[in-house]
């Protein structure tokens, strides 16, 4: 009888090595695929292309995590104000971006944010494809639409990327004025 529970007990043994030997393996886990989509905006406060503008504060919402990444070298605002908005969140992750505005905006005028690629997803650095933020302190939001070809003048054939800038046609304007002050407005 003892030796049968002997027997027993070492096939048991045995058995639960053998059950166990590849139970915990070593090595990181794979994470799974890596992520190449960028951040999306999911909202705004307020909301973007608003009218009759007041406010001092935006606020942008992403369906990820976000950082910024250079946004003073990446966003322009067109027109352009006098002292730059305060951003955040600085050196954290957020879902939002938030535009703190420190100037007095113009009346009856629309305004343009472009983020360039400054906004980019905590984990991969995916950055949102040249993401702008639109409204308007008048009653209507302006197309800022201008249409027309911009060539070389020794070849006259189109480039490839060229930046497209307008300045407001004032006393002050002269052959110095893109050396003086920033444009109105500004697209590539």
């Amino acid at each position: 009888m003892q030796l049968a529970k002997r027997f027993l007990s070492t096939i048991f043994l045995v058995f639960l090595l053998l059950a166990t030997w590849h139970c915990a393996k070593r090595g990181s886990p794979t994470g799974g695929p890596k992520d190449t989509t960028p951040p999306t905006q999911i909202g705004a406060e307020p909301e973007e292309f608003s009218t009759e503008f007041e406010s001092n504060k935006i606020r942008l919402y992403f369906d990820e995590y976000i950082r910024l990444q250079n946004p003073q070298d990446q966003m322009i605002i067109s027109p352009p104000l006098k002292y730059p908005p305060l951003l955040s969140p600085q050196g954290g992750a957020s879902k939002y971006v938030e535009v703190d505005i420190k100037d007095t905006l113009k009346e009856n005028t629309t305004y343009t944010i472009n983020f360039g690629q400054s906004i980019v997803d905590n984990n991969e650095n995916n950055p949102a494809p040249f993401l702008s933020y639109v409204f308007s302190t008048g009653t209507y939001i302006d197309s800022l639409v201008l249409n027309g070809i911009v060539t070389d003048a020794f070849n006259l054939n189109p480039d490839e990327f060229i930046s497209i800038m307008l300045y407001e046609l004032d006393t002050t304007f002269n052959d110095s004025t893109i050396y003086q002050r920033p444009p109105n407005y500004i697209s590539n």
